[in-house]
């Protein structure tokens, strides 16, 4: 185990621009890292939902100078006793879904020392830290339960993804029929390349993606202004770190169906599609791009297709992915008084739930 030597926090926009090739540097060499520690995720989720900010509280670790770890944390506006991870605690009708909540970490073995984090943040006036997506294999689950810092965790759902390696043959043979249409129709796909293509794609991304939830009679995520900007700039960075993959389905220029993802780590993460419902013949046009997806993970030499995670353990996620893993939300308090206070108030709303029942 190697411990860092030097913690310090970064509290505002300027402060991480000034570590921005340290962090994209780090990024590159680091063994734990998500779509969601990035530079380019961090600081322009930082910019559009500035609103919703207090101040940044994105935790540094160094080794001799050298950064070698960084917990991108924040602190919302009303809410000044409590640390959120970066892409989490928006308002739902903005949420952008930090997913696989991490440090991002050169490696496993590097450890802080944590009575001096422990006492930095409390020092700031910090009662407890949100993470609302963890995996259990994560660095910082063994950062927490290495502490033993007092904490309450609860499963939030499964992360569903498809390993590469060996090839998964039931999606190919669940998409053989719409791929088989599709050539059939001579409909192609279609992968953005250029910052020209992307603004071309992205208005048609939004439009089928927007029309297929209000066919179900529900809010359309690209409908709020704030997600609809920071995925445009984040699509852009991403397209210029490589981390971009967007794939259209397309016949005579028409486009029948898109497939948003992104690189994360050693992940190609699904997150978001647009359907054309109403084009026929039906070509399954939304499975059809998942293939094309799993095998550019493949080729690229990622380790799994990932669907993210759901509480529906019935959902089309189940039914496409071979393999899931349970995700946890985590309270963690930095004394035991206001853990056990926490623990009280939710024991008190669980009985009453039970009565209302």
């Amino acid at each position: 185990m190697i411990c860092c030597q030097d913690v310090e926090v970064i509290d505002d926009f300027e402060g991480m621009i000034k570590i921005k090739d340290s962090w994209l540097s780090l990024y590159s060499r680091s063994k734990v890292k998500s779509v969601f520690n990035s530079f380019e995720w961090v600081s322009i989720w930082s910019e559009h939902y500035k609103a919703y900010i207090e101040r940044l509280f994105i935790i540094t670790f160094k080794i001799k100078s050298e950064l070698v770890a960084i917990i991108p944390l924040y602190i919302r506006k009303n809410d000044k006793d409590i640390l959120w991870f970066v892409g989490s605690g928006e308002p739902e009708e903005a949420e952008t879904c930090s997913e696989g909540q991490d440090i991002l970490c050169l490696s496993e073995t590097i450890f802080p020392k944590l009575p001096s984090l422990k006492k930095l943040v409390r020092n700031q006036g910090i009662k407890e830290a949100k993470f609302t997506n963890v995996r259990r294999d994560s660095l910082l689950m063994k950062w927490i339960q290495k502490e033993k810092n007092r904490d309450i965790c609860a499963s939030v759902g499964y992360r569903f993804f498809i390993p590469t390696c060996p090839l998964d043959k039931e999606l190919a043979k669940k998409t053989l029929r719409g791929r088989r249409a599709a050539e059939k129709v001579n409909a192609v796909v279609k992968r953005i390349e250029s910052a020209e293509e992307l603004e071309k794609i992205y208005p048609e991304l939004i439009k089928l993606n927007s029309q297929r939830w209000t066919e179900k009679g529900e809010q359309a995520i690209f409908e709020n202004v704030t997600f609809r900007q920071f995925h445009l700039s984040l699509a852009h960075a991403l397209l210029e770190s490589h981390k971009l993959s967007i794939v259209s389905l397309e016949k005579n220029n028409k486009v029948i169906a898109i497939n948003y993802s992104m690189v994360s780590g050693d992940d190609l993460i699904f997150y978001q599609n647009g359907v054309d419902t109403k084009y026929k013949p039906n070509l399954s046009p939304g499975m059809l791009l998942h293939y094309h997806q799993y095998c550019f993970a493949k080729s690229m030499g990622l380790a799994s297709y990932d669907f993210m995670t759901s509480a529906n353990l019935n959902g089309y996620k189940k039914n496409l992915a071979s393999e899931q893993e349970e995700v946890f939300k985590m309270d963690v308090f930095f004394n035991s008084s206001d853990y056990h206070i926490s623990k009280m108030k939710k024991s008190v709303k669980s009985i009453i739930r039970r009565v209302i029942v």
